[in-house]
């Protein structure tokens, strides 16, 4: 059962994954067979979960601990494979820090160029006065 697996595997892991791992324990797919756990199951519970009120961040949090649980079934050789293979993260809807650090320098290039700009043209206009 997965029940059992999550029970073993927390013996070593980190405390923030209890909570997770919580949500998997009290859900229908707990009493499951492990090697009978599909992607379709566990799409199943992040629905369900969502639906339930739980936000995107704390549905991610349990296909995270899931796909810990499910590397240690591979390792102790419980299953041949993962579940949760292919199974991606929602997007978040805020912008990565790389993207916002590329933004940035997007406009500082943009400024940089009409400020040079502007200085040329001012510069003609003064030696076109001077001259005249």
């Amino acid at each position: 059962m997965l029940a059992d697996l999550v029970d073993d595997f927390l013996v070593d892991a980190p405390r923030e994954l209890r909570a997770p791992l919580a949500h998997v324990l009290a859900s229908d797919l707990a009493l499951r067979d492990v090697a009978e756990i599909d992607a379709a199951d566990v799409r199943e519970l992040v629905e369900h979960l969502r639906s339930a009120g739980l936000s995107r961040e704390r549905a991610d949090a349990v296909v995270d601990a899931l796909r810990l649980v499910f590397a240690f079934a591979v390792a102790r050789g419980l299953v041949r494979s993962s579940p949760l293979i292919g199974i991606a993260s929602a997007p978040s809807s805020s912008p990565s820090p790389t993207t916002v650090i590329v933004a940035l320098g997007e406009h500082l290039v943009t400024w940089t160029v009409r400020a040079v700009v502007a200085g040329f043209v001012l510069a003609a206009i003064g030696l076109v006065v001077a001259l005249a």
